[in-house]
Formats: structure tokens, C-alpha cells, sequence
């Protein structure tokens, strides 16, 4: 185990993100973290009270000053990482900073690798996996939304409901287990109906939090949205007022966009991608065909599209083979030009959303609109949200246990074979607080953390 051997062994690293800034801080974690601190002050007695920020001046091994800096001590087991931690806080030069790093490695520290830091506050019981993988997805996070639910898991908010169903099985195991002293004449059918019962209950919870998956991974992931129609349709107007700025090339000649244009985008908060495709036409040059054939793949992975209509065109249908094509999909359609209608009635006013892209017209109507469809399909976004694809693996792997205890109840099999099938969904459950995870899912979590967290 070449990590458990690393363990005793004290790192450091740059923990700010890289480059020039106002300051730096540089982390160093382990048990030499204060005896190293002391060589680089040239002060052999300083001894730090914890948390208390010193301001002292920091020297190369030749003796020549390098900076001067805030230094602060935290002492194991109240630190992140469980163990004896200083943290550096140094002018932003990237100089500074790589000197700073280089004098640190000669007196004594190792380079930390990607996530260590973490690491070792998980094996040192500060946190559990799921509130481990939950810090480099806070960091990643891109939007308000997916920032507040990885917040409520490093809190321990999402541990709390994996331990309460844990407790649930537990239970269970419990009343099977204080029934093993008997023979299988004397279990009575009570017992096995209050295991049945126990067990619907847990498959009950575990389904409560998995239904929290699809909002959780419409925040993080954000919904695909792709807007189709006619060629001449108003699409990439559309697409550039929406964006307020021009991304995409209009022109009243149709057939303009050959190729699709996708740009990342909120509202309120939540993110979505718009991807701006080539018209949809019968009649179509070889060129055109091709772009064709790319919408019809962006259609297949879309959440929602809108489908762009020249409201001018009186004669136009409104209702596209598309919507055909592709039924289990949510089609939003949008009736563009009205700034063009004059004294014609145009469509009716039903069943859509009537906008001038040129104008700017009806464009927060439609951002409303696909904002109220998506989260429709979803729960609320203040519940604490179900985020991570290997944790929703595992309690899917649950589940299946659950419903095999439930059919070998039905079928009245032995109380121990019952037992070890609701063992073994237990242990899904570790997995996902790190209990009984192999150690090589642990180095691939953690190979994914940036340096320095």
C-alpha cells in the first residue's frame, strides 16, 4: 500500500490556484510540519499557538530571505487533513512561490499528490468519501445551484440519509439475527412478514433518493437544449439574442448555419446549453444534407427543443415531422417574426411562444417557459440531491438486494441465506461513505482532486 506508507510522511503544496495574485498559500500537512516551519523561519524556538497568524520573514536553505508571510499552525486532530497543519500566506509571485515550494522540499517535504490533502482527511476520519468527492466537485462547481447542493454534501447532509437507511437494514439484520438461535420450525410466518415489511420500508427510503438524481444531475450536468426549424426560420437570431451578442452567422439566405453552434448558458441559475443547428428542409444541397444529419443526432440528446416557426408565413405548418420523429421528446415551439405580421393575423396564439429575435421581442418569456418545463420534470432544488453517478450505481446495487431479500422471503427461504443478501446491500451502502471501498477507487477519486485541496 504505497499510500498508507506516504502517510507518515509530511506534504506540502501550493493550495491557491496558479499564477500571479495578491497572495499565495502554501499548505504543509504531517508530523515535521512544525519542525519544518522552524528551518524555514531560522527560528528554532518558535512555538506557535493554534490558529494564531504570525507575521514572520521565510529563508532559502542559503540563508537568504525569500518573503515575508502570515504563518499559520493548526494542530492535529483540528485541522483538514487531521494532522499538524501550516499554512503559508506569501505574496502572489509565482517567483515566490516556486522558490517557496523548491526550499520546502529540500528541508524535508514531499510533493503532494493530486487530492492528498483530502485524502488524508478521509483516512483520518475529518470527513467520509461522499464528503471527500463532494469538496472537488464544490470546487468545479459552474452555477449557484450545483455549488449549494456539493455545499450540503460536505456538510454531511446526504451522509445523514445514506446512515439513517443504513440503520434501516441494520434493523432488519437485527431481527433476523435474534431469530438464528431457533430452528426453522419455531420462525414463525410474523417474523418473516415483519422482515417483508421492514424491507419495503428501506426500499422505500432508497427510492426517495434516487428520485433526487435527475434534478441533481440537470444542475451539474446541465439540460441540452437545441433549437431547430426551417431554414430562414430566425434560428440563429434566436440563438443571438438570447446570447445577447452575435455567435452565430445571420443571413435572410437560407441554409446559412451548416454546422452547430453550442454555447453553455443560465437561467436562474440553472444551467443549460444551447446548440444552434442547420434548417430543416426536403429540399436540401449535399452540404445542407450533412448539417442535417448533425441536428437530427443533437435532437436525439436534447432535453428540450424548440422549434423556430416564421410566424409571417401564414401557409406553414406549425407541427414538424420531427415531433414524430422523435415522440418521448419535449418539443417548445416558437413562432419568430411577429414584428413582421402587420395587419395579418398570423398563427393563433396558442400552444407557444410568440417573439421577435430581431427585436428582442418575447425572449424572457421563452427563457421562463423553458425554465418552468425543465424543472417540472424535477424535485426541488433545495432538497439535498442525489449528485454523484458511482453513488447512484451503488444505491441501485441496493436496491437490487432489497427486492431479492423481498423474493426469498416470499418464498420462505432460511433466515441466514435472508440475512446475507441484506449484508450484501449493506456493504453498497460503505462504498459510498468509504467504509469497505477498495483502494483503488480511492486513488482514481482522488487522482481526479486538483494539487493543493
Amino acid at each position: 500500500m504505497l499510500f498508507l506508507l506516504k502517510i507518515n510522511s509530511t506534504i506540502t503544496s501550493i493550495s491557491s490556484p496558479p499564477g500571479r495574485g495578491g497572495i499565495s498559500v502554501i499548505r504543509i500537512s504531517g508530523p515535521k510540519s512544525i519542525e519544518i516551519t522552524k528551518k524555514l523561519l531560522k527560528e528554532n524556538n518558535f512555538s506557535p499557538k493554534p490558529r494564531y497568524a504570525y507575521f514572520k520573514t521565510i529563508y532559502s536553505t542559503q540563508k537568504n530571505e525569500i518573503d515575508k508571510a502570515i504563518i499559520i499552525y493548526f494542530k492535529g486532530p483540528k485541522s483538514y487533513t487531521g494532522e499538524d497543519v501550516v499554512e503559508i500566506s506569501c505574496h502572489g509571485s509565482t517567483i515566490i512561490t516556486q522558490n517557496l515550494i523548491e526550499n520546502l522540499l529540500l528541508l524535508g517535504c514531499e510533493p503532494a499528490d493530486p487530492g492528498e490533502f483530502t485524502k488524508r482527511a478521509f483516512l483520518n476520519g475529518k470527513i467520509d468519501l461522499s464528503q471527500a468527492e463532494a469538496v472537488s466537485n464544490l470546487i468545479s462547481s459552474e452555477n449557484i445551484l450545483s455549488t449549494n447542493a456539493n455545499y450540503k454534501i460536505l456538510k454531511g447532509d446526504f451522509s445523514k440519509k445514506i446512515n439513517k437507511l443504513k440503520v434501516e437494514i441494520l434493523n432488519t439484520i437485527s431481527l433476523i439475527e435474534s431469530e438464528l438461535d431457533f430452528s426453522e420450525e419455531e420462525i414463525t410466518s410474523t417474523t418473516l412478514d415483519q422482515i417483508k415489511s421492514l424491507t419495503i420500508k428501506s426500499i422505500n427510503t432508497n427510492k426517495l433518493i434516487l428520485e433526487t438524481y435527475k434534478t441533481g444531475k440537470l444542475i451539474t450536468e446541465g439540460a441540452t437544449i437545441v433549437i431547430t426549424g426551417k431554414p430562414n426560420a430566425g434560428k440563429s437570431s434566436l440563438f443571438n439574442s438570447i446570447l445577447s451578442e452575435e455567435r452565430a452567422l445571420v443571413s435572410n439566405i437560407p441554409g446559412t448555419t451548416r454546422d452547430a453552434i453550442e454555447v453553455k448558458f443560465q437561467i436562474q441559475g440553472l444551467p443549460v446549453k444551447f446548440i444552434d443547428t442547420a434548417g430543416v428542409r426536403s429540399k436540401a444541397t449535399k452540404i445542407e444534407k450533412k448539417g442535417i444529419a448533425h441536428t437530427k443526432k443533437f435532437i436525439e440528446k436534447a432535453d428540450i427543443i424548440i422549434n423556430v416557426i416564421d410566424s409571417s408565413q401564414t401557409t406553414e405548418k406549425p407541427f414538424s415531422q420531427l415531433e414524430k420523429t422523435f415522440k418521448e421528446k419535449k418539443f417548445l415551439y416558437v413562432f419568430n417574426k411577429i414584428d413582421l405580421l402587420g395587419e395579418k393575423q398570423g398563427f393563433k396564439k396558442k400552444g407557444g411562444v410568440f417573439i421577435s429575435a430581431l427585436k428582442g421581442i418575447g425572449i424572457d418569456k421563452l427563457l421562463k417557459e423553458i425554465y418552468n418545463s425543465l424543472k417540472k420534470d424535477v424535485g426541488s432544488f433545495n432538497d439535498v440531491l442525489l449528485i454523484n453517478p458511482r453513488h447512484k450505481s451503488s444505491l441501485e446495487k441496493l436496491n437490487s438486494s432489497l427486492k431479492n431479500t423481498l423474493n426469498l422471503c416470499e418464498d420462505n427461504s432460511p433466515t441466514d441465506i435472508i440475512a446475507a443478501e441484506l449484508r450484501l446491500g449493506l456493504s453498497n451502502l460503505d462504498d459510498i461513505v468509504g467504509v469497505t471501498t477498495p483502494e483503488d477507487i480511492l486513488n482514481n477519486i482522488f487522482s481526479q482532486f486538483c494539487i493543493g485541496k
